[in-house]
Formats: C-alpha cells, structure tokens, sequence
C-alpha cells in the first residue's frame, strides 16, 4: 500500500495535465491493450492479472483509460479492468512470497537461536571450570599464605635461638676466661705456697742443726 501511494504521488507530480493514479488489472487471464480509446485501434499488449499500471487520463465517455507500463509505454485499456487493490491472484503470490521469505528468516533465527543456546551451554561449562578454578586458587593462596606465616615463626623462633645461642655463647666465654684466671690463680698460688714451703724447708734445714748443736754442748757441761 506504500508503493502505491508513492506512485500515485509520482504521477499526480510528474502528470502533465491530468491526475495520475495506480491501478491494476482486473482478475482474469489475460486483458489487450490498445493505441487508442476504442475498439477500433490496434491492440498493442496483452497484460496479464495483476499487471500494475499508472493511470494518466480517464475517459468517460468512451469508458477508456491512458495508462503508463512499467517500461514506461503509454496505452489504452477500459477501465473497468481496472482495480484500486492487486487483484487476488497476485496477492496470494506475494504473500505466498512473504511467507516464504518469513519462513526462511524463522529458520535463520532458529539457527541462530540453536547457536546461541550451544554458545550459552559452553559459555556456562567456562563459567562452571572458571568457579573451580577459582576455588582451587584460593585453597592454594591459602596454603601459601599459611605457609608463608610458618616461615615467618620458624623465622622469628631461629632469631631467638640465634639470640639465645649469642648469649649463651658471650657466657660461656666469660666463664672460659674465668676458669682461665682462676686456674692462673690456682697455679700462682700453689706456686707460691711450694716456694714458701721449700723456703721454710731451707729456713728449718739451717736453723735446726744449731739447735741441736746448742742443747747437745748444754747437757755436756752440766
């Protein structure tokens, strides 16, 4: 019904004296043209039903009408042949046409619809894998993190063995040179007390005899 509202708006503006409008060949097989408005002129075309034709001029009188073919040749034909709607038969043909090319896009959206579907399918498997995966990672971050905090004892424990073993260290080097001095100590000391003794030895050894001597030469005068 656009289309032909759009030719009839061309051929009001393209017509040069009378109004132009679309119509179309009656419902019958087969409908002569001719040259002129009367059975008299020669017949030019055969049209068949459903031929679409633009309408120059009516003629009343005669019962003719000058009509434009899509090639853009003028004729005459009655018009009472002529109709404001396709005729039936080619109706059915196009819509026979546009159901066919409906169905055929119903197809391809069912195609499509079909392809999606898979593609939802894969789409949710990936998202399924990916939550695993997910899952997955999470439970070895943890790990690593448990991990890592292990370390970080293990590490924080050796420094105070380290401190420990420090100290014990710096004690027991300070008990070493102890032992040391007081060994040192020890040994000046016996030292000294065998020096006193074998002096005391030498000291006795001389004052001794004298002794004797004296008591002896006493008793001998008595």
């Amino acid at each position: 019904m656009r289309k032909i509202a759009f030719i009839c708006l061309l051929s009001i503006l393209t017509g040069p004296l009378h109004a132009q409008t679309v119509r179309y060949v009656t419902d019958s097989l087969r409908l002569e043209t001719r040259q002129g408005p009367s059975t008299t002129h020669r017949i030019t075309h055969m049209l068949s039903s459903g031929a679409r034709v633009t309408v120059l001029e009516e003629d009343a009188d005669t019962g003719y009408s000058r009509v434009a073919l899509d090639d853009g040749t003028e004729v005459w034909i009655l018009t009472r042949f002529l109709m404001e709607e396709p005729a039936a038969r080619a109706q059915l043909a196009e819509a026979v046409e546009n159901f066919a090319r409906e169905r055929e896009i119903a197809r391809d959206l069912a195609s499509q619809l079909e392809t999606l579907g898979q593609t939802a399918g894969e789409i949710e498997q990936s998202r399924s894998e990916l939550a695993k995966d997910k899952k997955v990672l999470q439970t070895e971050l943890a790990q690593i993190k448990q991990a890592a905090a292990d370390t970080l004892a293990i590490n924080e424990r050796n420094q105070s063995l380290n401190s420990q073993l420090e100290e014990l260290t710096t004690d027991l080097d300070t008990a070493q040179q102890r032992n040391r001095a007081l060994k040192e100590r020890s040994e000046r000391d016996w030292f000294i007390a065998g020096a006193g003794v074998l002096l005391g030895g030498m000291i006795l050894g001389l004052v001794i005899p004298k002794i004797r001597w004296k008591r002896r030469r006493g008793w001998g005068e008595l």
